[in-house]
This record gives C-alpha cells, structure tokens and sequence, in this order.
C-alpha cells in the first residue's frame, strides 16, 4: 500500500474541506474577510501538500524540479494568507511586519519564477531514492545550493518576527485587559494557570462565564460588554471598612 500517497493526498483533501465552507461564509458575507484568508489559507496548505506528494514520487529531474518551482506558489499564499488572518482575526500584529512578510515572500516567488531549479538549488544534479521505516521509497534531490537561498531563509525570519511580534502583544494585552476589568485577575497568577498556580477565586463564576462565552461563539467583545454592565461591575467603587474586611482586593 502506497501510504505517502494516502497521507498527502488526505492532507490536501482536508485542507480543501476546511476551505470551501469558509470560502462559502465570504461569498455570502464579503465584509467578514477573516473566512476568505483562512480559505486561502487551507488552500495554500493543500497546494502544499499536492507538490510535496510529485516531488516524493518524482522519477526525473526535470519532474522534481517543476514541481519543487511550483511548491513555492502554494506555500507564498499559505505564509502570507495566514499573517493577515491572524492580523484580522485577533487585531494584534504590526502592519509593518505583515507587509514586510508579503514583500518577502514576493519576492521569493519572483526568483522562483526565473530560476530554473527554484530558489533552493543552483543544479539538481541527480535523484536519491530514500526508504521510509516501513519500506516505501521516496525521493530526495541532489545539487549544489543556491546563494539565492538566503532570500528564503530572509522570508522565514521576518515571519518569526512577525510571530514573536503577535505572541508578545497578545500576552502584555491580555493581561492589561484582566487587569483593567478587575484589578486583580479571578486567578490571580494569570502568567501561570498550570499546577503551580493559585486557584480560582470564584470558581462558579468562572464557570459561568466560560460556558457564556461559548454559548456567544466565543464573541469575547461581546462578554466583555456583559460584563462591564451588569449590575455588579456597575457598583460603587467607594470603599467602607465592612466591604474592605469581606474583600479586600
């Protein structure tokens, strides 16, 4: 049994399933552009997956080498694609880096349009028939690397930047937006939530709220405004002796 034709042809036919009911939900509702980038974003990862699949199966050169030019393609609208859904999804992200992202892989995909054995090698001078633990062969390519592969290597660290950015003001916003709300967290180790870390202070609240969010799709701007105007966020903050003693966060 061929298993990597199984398993590739699998993962690209998962990703086109994730695609096209998003694909769908945009078509429908053009403003909501987060389902049209999470579409191209299955969809790079399919093409993704459909390339690598020639490659391994590859019995010349010439085949190898077209289909490694044409993994490229795919895997441009797959960073790209998923830079600007994660910028529009969550709202965090610098501008700057997701462009400089898109120019990047651009870029990429420009030399690899006029190389002919793609931006990774200079010659592919032959092919490597590899094993996998269970027998079946697959092939590697052979040849001298390209200078130009350093552009690539460019493209892969403005994208770590780019993670490195979103990780960072997620993190320091999230925090901020706990703290705005209620001084001090309903857990209040909020950097550790593991074994190590304080329990909730109203366990049932948090419950509460969780399943609420939920029940809301996981609209957090929208628990945010049933929180702050209910009627106990409502309440005074002006601070008596007896409310100090009961709570004194």
């Amino acid at each position: 049994m061929n298993w990597i034709t199984i398993i590739w042809a699998m993962a690209a036919s998962a990703c086109v399933t994730m695609a096209v009911p998003h694909l769908a939900i945009w078509v429908k509702r053009r403003s909501e552009v987060a389902h049209l980038l999470f579409a191209l974003c299955a969809l790079g990862a399919a093409g993704d997956a459909l390339a690598e699949l020639v490659m391994l199966k590859a019995t010349t050169v010439e085949g190898y080498a077209l289909a490694l030019r044409a993994l490229f393609v795919p895997v441009a609208l797959l960073v790209v694609s998923w830079v600007w859904y994660v910028r529009n999804y969550f709202g965090h992200g610098r501008r700057s880096f997701a462009m400089a992202v898109t120019i990047a892989w651009l870029l990429v995909v420009i030399i690899d349009a006029f190389s002919p054995f793609s931006p990774v090698f200079s010659e592919i001078s032959g092919l490597r028939i590899v094993q996998t633990p269970w027998g079946e062969p697959f092939s590697l390519a052979k040849g001298t690397t390209s200078p130009l592969n350093q552009v690539l290597n460019l493209a892969d660290l403005v994208v770590l930047v780019f993670i490195v950015d979103v990780s960072a003001t997620l993190w320091r916003r999230g925090n901020r937006r706990r703290a705005m709300l209620f001084g001090i967290g309903i857990v209040r180790t909020s950097e550790e939530f593991g074994a190590q870390g304080e329990l909730p202070s109203h366990p049932e609240l948090l419950d509460w709220l969780a399943s609420e969010l939920v029940q809301r799709k996981w609209d957090l701007k929208s628990l945010l405004k049933l929180m702050v105007t209910s009627a106990t966020y409502c309440q005074s903050s002006r601070v008596t002796p007896e409310l100090f003693a009961r709570d004194p966060d």
